[in-house]
């Protein structure tokens, strides 16, 4: 046996770093049974391994030699069989160069076949697994979680043939797995080839391609630019209501409220809620009302509607429990705790968002557990626990970050800027300075107009309590002034820049300039009065 490993080390190529390994493969495989090494090629199609359930849907090969195969590829250590976390299912994970090596010995014909055999059997498995994400998501990500890497393989293969609506679904079904996990570089990737599938105008290929895109744009916090795709969709829709309209109205809503027009985001909302009435009200459209009914109450809880806002939470909560959505779940108990926390009711605020945390570890969502601890962060800030914020704080700016979500509505930025006020309370001025202008140049490298206003406001606060610093502070404030004088009123909360406006002037002895300043504030507040 040792002059054979001998002579197939002489037969590798002395380039390869990888040579001893590739020969001892050899070595292992001329140990199998002639009916074995037949079939044992087909496993080449795999990247690293698959679910065993996929062997046969892909190769082809029966349960009988599959079996025989099995045992000897465990016997020789080029297999191992794991168990799923959270399933019954067994993982096949190969040695590292059994798959290579195994396709290598296939012709181009029989890889072809191979090729389109596996990118129908993952494109079922996507489906059944998107199917699964929203009843049994646990099961439904350890399950995605192995096989991603043969899904990915399967749909840019798939995309890169003439079967380009096939393609497109595919991808739809497997970009939200990447995105949930973190996988964001191969997310953008997926989307950006999905795009370019492209499609007739109003035809299903053109809808999924240019929706993935705007998806992808909006979580990268791009929002205009994902408003102007979803507007250029509903423009290529028929103005009859359909299940695409509302999807993408949705997303319209999503991208306003982002920009911080809570009130075009309404309008959205009630017009997408209005059309799913009118469609058969199947399992996908109920969900999809539900999720208005999400969307809808996080606006309206944004213009300090609390009553409607709760409304419009229980009408979503109704449809969940019917569907048995945990995914939903997890967004609805969020949510509570958001409406707790903005009503004063703090225990329950912190108990609500736990829990919610503890759904989206489980689910292993780390966006949403980014959320959900800043939004605790915010909830123990506001009861004073500021050691306990300050750690949740970091906690979701790391999150953030290793997401690659720097400045938006949703990212590191937020919890950056709460860190510097957690650095104002306890003294750490110069910190605290650091943090805001970090914040600062997230938002404007993500032309996140809200976040850049809000944080130029907050900046202008701190520099404000230096007499010698205080040309700079205005300076700071008008400019915040002038981004939130493009806001919606109410998400702009544009009196709190008169405000500090009309401090900095107090300060600097223009008396008739504040008192312009406080007037100016106090018509701004008039129509939220009694809202704080």
């Amino acid at each position: 046996m040792g002059e054979r490993l001998d002579a197939l080390l002489e037969e590798q190529p002395p380039n390869r770093d990888d040579r001893s390994l590739l020969a001892s493969l050899e070595l292992s495989l001329e140990q199998l049974p002639e009916q074995c090494r037949q079939s044992l090629p087909r496993l080449g199609v795999f990247q690293g391994g698959c679910l065993e359930e996929m062997v046969e849907d892909v190769t082809g090969i029966k349960e009988a030699d599959w079996q025989e195969l099995r045992l000897h590829l465990l016997n020789a250590g080029l297999m191992q069989a794991e168990r799923v976390p959270n399933t019954e299912n067994t993982f096949l994970r190969f040695h590292p160069t059994l798959a290579p090596a195994l396709w290598q010995r296939l012709d181009k014909e029989e890889q072809d076949a191979l090729l389109e055999r596996y990118g129908q059997a993952y494109h079922q498995l996507s489906n059944e697994l998107y199917k699964m994400d929203r009843t049994n998501p646990y099961t439904a990500r350890a399950l995605a979680q192995c096989e991603l890497p043969n899904m990915l393989r399967a749909v840019h293969a798939v995309l890169q043939t003439d079967k380009t609506e096939e393609g497109v679904e595919f991808a739809i079904k497997v970009n939200p797995f990447l995105n949930n996990i973190g996988l964001r570089r191969d997310w953008r990737e997926l989307a950006e080839a999905a795009a370019k599938a492209g499609g007739k105008v109003g035809s299903q290929t053109w809808y999924f391609s240019h929706s993935n895109l705007g998806e992808q744009l909006r979580q990268d916090s791009q929002t205009a630019a994902a408003a102007k795709v979803f507007a250029d969709i509903l423009a290529g829709l028929e103005e009859t209501p359909s299940y695409n309209r509302c999807l993408t109205l949705g997303r319209l809503g999503r991208c306003c409220r982002a920009q911080g027009q809570p009130a075009e985001a309404e309008r959205h909302y009630r017009q997408e809620l209005d059309e799913l009435t009118r469609l058969e009200q199947n399992e996908q459209v109920r969900r999809q009302t539900g999720a208005a009914w999400t969307d809808l109450a996080d606006v309206l809880c944004q213009q300090r509607q609390y009553d409607e806002a709760e409304a419009a939470c229980q009408a979503g909560l109704v449809i969940t429990k019917e569907l048995g959505d945990m995914r939903s779940a997890a967004v609805i108990t969020g949510q509570l705790g958001t409406f707790a926390w903005r009503q004063g009711e703090l225990a329950e605020a912190a108990e609500q968002h736990q829990e919610a945390l503890a759904l989206w570890q489980s689910m292993n969502e780390p966006v949403n557990e980014a959320i959900t601890w800043h939004n605790l962060g915010l909830v123990y800030q506001e009861a004073g626990q500021r050691e306990a914020a300050e750690q949740a704080y970091r906690q979701a700016a790391q999150l953030f970050e290793e997401q690659g979500l720097l400045g938006g509505s949703v990212s590191a930025g937020n919890s950056w800027d709460q860190l510097a006020q957690i650095c104002v309370y306890t003294g750490r001025e110069a910190e605290a300075e650091q943090w805001f202008r970090k914040a600062l140049a997230a938002f404007r490298a993500a032309d996140d107009r809200p976040g850049t206003a809000r944080t130029l406001g907050n900046l202008a606060i701190l520099l404000a309590d230096d007499p010698a610093r205080l040309d700079e502070a205005r300076a700071l404030a008008e400019e915040g002034l002038a981004i939130s004088e493009t806001l919606d009123p109410a998400a702009a909360e544009i009196w709190k820049t008169y405000i500090i406006l009309a401090r900095i002037a107090d300060q600097q002895g223009d008396s008739s300039r504040a008192a312009e300043y406080h007037a100016k504030a106090e018509r701004a507040f008039a129509p939220y009065r009694g809202g704080e």
